[in-house]
């Protein structure tokens, strides 16, 4: 009589599958992406350089993505009890990427709970973004400069960007010990606050009075993700800002959502994958994989 097949359960062999996905991201932050030309061009907003280089930081993390959404549709065919168990191969790479997750999850929780010192201006707040400015640096400015930064750091509330600065942390902490990554968001950072810098001129602000403030700003510490004087990018950032401050200010369309719409078909797409075919490509690879 063949004996019964030794049984696990689901969610754990989910987790093993998933974290194994998550070596798939080193590979592929080692494929090239030539970003476009346009990006670098002064005559294009900033908007176009901001979408391009967050696309730059994500896209290592596609094929984890893929997985997971597969896991999630296989999770819901396969019963409590698993009967795939996940061969060594792939337990030793969950346990290989699995400090990642780890160190991933304990920085973005005290990120989140850390209040930031601002020691210039900055939009704060996770889940509440509010304006934060020092009064110290605030009584350096004349009317002109405080209302441009106002309007920037107002530019970045509406965004909701620190919540998606915050994700973007994450995104680079879940492709350590790559360097790649950490320039990746140190551009995307960059290309964020242009972008911020455009919208409050066209919302009004002389960009002069703008480029001035921010000149003082790099004077002071710079504070967390947002604050103004948070000039981060490749050399000469803070040069680039100013010159595209005190030049006219591009003209900007507004993308379509058709490729947000792709972004969730492809995912929904893979959820079905996993639901239909799950099963049978998780016997596969418990089969075959050592």
């Amino acid at each position: 009589m063949s004996p019964e097949p030794a049984l696990i359960s689901r969610e754990m062999a989910g987790a093993v599958f998933a974290l194994a996905s998550g070596c798939l991201v080193w590979i592929a932050c080692r494929l090239p992406f030539r970003a476009p030309r346009r990006e670098a061009s002064p005559e294009t907003s900033a908007q176009v350089a901001e979408r391009t280089s967050f696309r730059r930081l994500v896209l290592p993390m596609l094929p984890m993505a893929a997985a997971i959404f597969f896991l999630i549709g296989w999770a819901h065919t396969e019963p409590e009890q698993s009967d795939e168990i996940p061969p060594l191969s792939l337990t030793l790479a969950a346990l290989l990427y699995g400090p990642v997750v780890v160190r991933a999850g304990i920085r973005a929780v005290r990120s989140a709970l850390v209040r930031p010192e601002v020691s210039t201006a900055a939009a704060v707040g996770i889940l509440r973004p509010r304006v934060v400015v020092s009064s110290e640096f605030l009584a350096g400015l004349d009317d002109e400069e405080r209302d441009a930064v106002l309007a920037h750091e107002a530019a970045h509330v509406a965004g909701h960007d620190p919540l998606r600065l915050w994700i973007g942390q994450v995104i680079a902490d879940l492709q350590w010990p790559l360097r790649a990554p950490a320039l990746h968001l140190a551009n995307w950072r960059h290309a964020l606050g242009i972008a911020r810098d455009e919208d409050a001129r066209r919302a009004g602000s002389d960009g002069a009075a703008l480029a001035a403030a921010v000149l003082k700003a790099a004077g002071y510490d710079a504070a967390r993700s947002t604050s103004l004087a948070a000039i981060e990018g490749p050399g000469g950032a803070l040069r680039d800002r100013v010159e595209r401050l005190l030049a006219p200010v591009p003209t900007w369309t507004p993308p379509s959502k058709r490729l947000r719409i792709a972004w969730l078909a492809s995912a929904a797409l893979f959820v079905s994958l996993g639901s239909t075919v799950g099963d049978s490509i998780a016997e596969w690879l418990c089969g075959n994989l050592p």
